[in-house]
């Protein structure tokens, strides 16, 4: 009897250690899969975006356009105003119809790609327009030419449910970020228009 007593608490350890044992390797579950884009996030890139610029002086405008950039369009609702974008820019992407303004553009007296390589743009706010014919007010910071500076200029926006489109001309000045010696050879307002086609679904 005194064996049996002592035999049965063993046997009950060995099978508690086995089943434990057992639960501790258990494998985890298996991954459902990626994890799901948050809804109402648009890519923006090429693809679905242009940002181009025109430069002038007295006699001639010559245009451009920036060919490599990326960044994000938001809108988890259908009202313009919870809009929100942050874009990102390649300077050395700077592209004209022709060459050599292309590489003087990207030079130290222009854009100075090689000591400014980034622009960026970060949406802080929209101002609904008073009617439906109305442009919206977009305020936002820029970064250009090694300068940040608080900006704001109308804008057309307009959000369907399988569409958001922005467009946008923004005049901006040489001489506010920087680019002093770009304002004696070129007219010192710059328009650059933006213009974003975003699928959101």
């Amino acid at each position: 009897m005194k064996v049996l007593l002592l035999v049965v608490p063993l046997m009950l350890a060995v099978v508690g250690c086995h089943l434990f044992s057992r639960e501790a390797v258990k494998p985890p579950p298996a991954a459902s899969g990626p994890a799901p884009v948050r809804p109402g996030v648009i890519a923006i890139s090429p693809a679905n975006t242009t940002i181009a610029f025109t430069g002038s002086t007295a006699l001639a405008s010559q245009s451009g356009h920036f060919a490599a950039f990326d960044g994000t369009l938001e809108l988890p609702t259908d009202d313009p105003k919870d809009l929100k974008i942050r874009v990102a820019v390649d300077m050395d992407s700077t592209t004209t119809k022709i060459g050599l303004l292309t590489r003087h553009l990207k030079a130290e007296d222009f854009f100075d790609v090689a000591h400014y390589p980034k622009a960026e743009f970060v949406l802080d706010g929209v101002a609904p327009p008073l009617d439906k014919s109305a442009n919206s007010t977009v305020s936002g910071q820029l970064t250009l030419h090694g300068v940040r500076k608080a900006i704001s200029f109308p804008a057309r926006i307009a959000v369907t449910p399988d569409e958001v489109t922005f467009d946008a001309t923004i005049p901006l000045l040489q001489t506010e970020f920087g680019m002093t010696e770009a304002a004696k050879k070129t007219k010192d307002e710059v328009p650059v228009t933006v213009s974003i086609r975003g699928r959101r679904r």
